[in-house]
């Protein structure tokens, strides 16, 4: 008899700003939007809660909404107004239902990133440049 996998929950962490993200589109005209959700836990073990539902973007794909929510969530985050203040955690932990996001970590061209004009193809001739002569 084959066992059930349960999908484990993630609970939000003390200490810690937790950011639950997500990115949507609708079709018809193909318009995309993101949420995100900051939850703090407080001395007293209660959670704390901020919203923010961040404008929409004409012509957006799903996945670049995905890509979107977590990158505008930092920005606010660790931005002049923050949801909470910062000396009240020690991390941030950034949380996403999206398997696109999470399986492409690392370096890559996102909405709103400037490449330096170039496209990324992976050849050494058309990578965004570091600042740094990377020849040998």
């Amino acid at each position: 008899m084959a066992q059930k996998k349960s999908k484990a929950v993630d609970y939000p962490e003390e200490d810690t700003l937790n950011i639950y993200t997500d990115g949507s589109m609708l079709p018809g005209p193909r318009r995309g939007g993101t949420g995100v959700i900051f939850i703090l836990i407080n001395d007293d073990g209660d959670e704390e809660e901020d919203a923010a539902y961040l404008p929409g973007y004409t012509g957006a794909t799903n996945n670049q909404m995905e890509i979107r929510a977590p990158l505008e969530a930092l920005k606010l985050a660790l931005g002049r107004h923050p949801p909470f203040d910062p000396g009240r955690y020690r991390k941030i932990i950034v949380f996403t239902d999206s398997q696109y996001v999470y399986n492409n970590k690392g370096p890559r061209c996102t909405p709103g990133l400037r490449t330096g004009g170039r496209r990324k193809t992976g050849h050494p001739s058309t990578m965004p440049s570091t600042g740094r002569d990377s020849s040998p």
